[in-house]
């Protein structure tokens, strides 16, 4: 995918770098990371491992829990992966594209580097679980 600068000024905004030096944030965007995601596309479902967190860079994606009951959607400046990450659990949720998206996808452990670098992220993390948590607790997938 061609990265061009439109593209990382809208991800430098992201909502997961609240609070972080820009300068940081420069020398941390690899253009490898981006992908496009057409619209349909499974980008997790339940029960598979944890390891990736996502930033909306472009489009919209739903979120849906296991319990069927609880959508979410997130659109530009938001992120999703994170409740099971943060609970460190296998994902308890699917995500899909509601339409073509640009997404940035952060691995756990370069994730876990960014933390310790930048404690402020796990706090970004932290509140966007917060915003977005579910009005019923969600069915653990072991």
């Amino acid at each position: 995918m061609i990265v061009d600068q439109d593209l990382t000024k809208l991800l430098k905004k992201n909502n997961f770098f609240q609070n972080v030096d820009p300068t940081f944030i420069d020398s941390f965007i690899k253009p490898k990371n981006f992908f496009l995601a057409k619209e349909g596309t499974l980008l997790y479902t339940y029960s598979d491992e944890s390891t990736t967190l996502y930033l909306i860079v472009e489009g919209e994606v739903k979120i849906k829990f296991a319990t069927g009951k609880l959508i979410e959607f997130r659109y530009l400046l938001d992120f999703f992966g994170e409740k099971e990450i943060l609970e460190n659990s296998n994902r308890i949720s699917a995500a899909i594209a509601n339409r073509d998206s640009v997404l940035y996808s952060i691995q756990l452990d370069e994730l876990n580097s960014l933390i310790d670098k930048y404690p402020v992220i796990s706090e970004n993390l932290k509140a966007m679980s917060v915003t977005h948590r579910d009005a019923e607790e969600p069915v653990s997938v072991k």
